[in-house]
């Protein structure tokens, strides 16, 4: 009778948990990579109509059980239209934290490597978040930074594992803050600000996955590795939310980013 109760009430803390997320509109995308089959990587934040991301070429790519999806060959995975939901919420707040769960294949990988891009070619985008080499390379497009988001980009060096997922977490304020986690802790950048607004986002651009979206110079921006978890909030998270974060499950990463006490004040 006591683990029935209980079960009732885990079951009942979980639904009361999306309930409150559900009108949250900070979460703008978020995938879970656990589908596991076909070509179609759900978007399933509950925010505003889908952003699926459709797999261009499914041979190079394999479902990983349990949830994950594993990038082997040269690959893009994209909407199939414009990121409206995320670019008119960023635009709105002029703050962004994007989440990736990833495992790299191995650290030739440059461009830098578009894991995660919001860009429609090599010159222009409204974010890329990128491996080059040993290092990762934030570019986010703003009044300051130019269309190419790169006058300044954030680079955290010496810092990719092939040998295990790693928990990313690139959190950029509307005071023009910026902060990388790995795993829960704040990893040093190059810089610790990114300057300007973030009005001048293109509302044209797709969200990818895997590679540039016109994939010119098809070996040269590719990334190849593991996808467990992508997410996009439309405003910075703070530490102990991105803590909250790493030590969640997948299927409540996004529902337990708030804590207690900010819900109830919300």
């Amino acid at each position: 009778m006591k683990k029935l109760m209980l079960l009732i009430l885990v079951v009942s803390l979980i639904n009361s948990l999306s309930l409150v997320w559900a009108a949250e509109p900070d979460l703008v995308v978020e995938y879970t990579f656990k589908t596991g089959s076909g070509d179609t990587i759900k978007d399933v934040s509950g925010f505003g109509e889908p952003l699926n991301l459709v797999v261009e070429e499914p041979a190079n790519a394999s479902w990983i059980p349990g949830g994950g999806l594993l990038f082997k060959d040269v690959n893009l995975a994209k909407t199939e239209g414009p990121a409206t939901k995320l670019i008119e919420a960023c635009k709105a707040s002029n703050e962004i934290t994007i989440i990736a769960w990833i495992k790299p294949d191995n650290l030739d990988l440059t461009g830098p490597a578009r894991m995660f891009t919001l860009s429609p070619d090599a010159s222009n985008r409204n974010f890329t978040f990128g491996q080059a080499t040993t290092g990762y390379q934030i570019r986010l497009r703003t009044t300051v930074t130019g269309n190419n988001g790169y006058e300044p980009p954030l680079r955290v060096d010496d810092v990719v594992d092939i040998n295990k997922m790693s928990k990313l977490v690139y959190a950029r304020d509307k005071d023009e803050g910026v902060k990388f986690y790995i795993d829960g802790e704040e990893v040093e950048g190059d810089v610790d600000t990114i300057p300007g607004e973030m009005t001048n986002w293109d509302d044209s651009y797709q969200l990818g996955i895997g590679h540039e979206l016109n994939r010119e110079d098809d070996l040269g921006r590719m990334w190849l590795g593991e996808y467990h978890y992508l997410a996009i909030y439309s405003r910075a998270l703070t530490q102990n939310e991105i803590k909250n974060l790493v030590g969640a499950p997948v299927e409540l990463r996004g529902k337990l980013a708030v804590t207690w006490a900010e819900m109830k004040v919300r």
